[in-house]
């Protein structure tokens, strides 16, 4: 799924996150190492652990 698509089906499901073909999608806030925050479109398979994820866009004009 590309970038917007993404960011337009988060936006229109509840609570801003979906599940499809096995995998969670849903918005998460980045704390780097220099203190910045920034927020991520992630997705994690749904069985995985909590802090399993994989960061697929970084969103910075979103935010939480």
């Amino acid at each position: 799924m590309e970038k917007n698509e993404l960011i337009q089906r988060l936006e229109q499901a509840p609570g801003k996150t979906f599940v499809e073909d096995g995998y969670f999608y849903g918005y998460a806030l980045i704390k780097r190492v220099t203190g910045e925050e920034t927020t991520a479109i992630v997705r994690k398979p749904v069985s995985a652990q909590y802090r399993k994820y994989e960061v697929l866009y970084y969103t910075p004009e979103i935010k939480l």
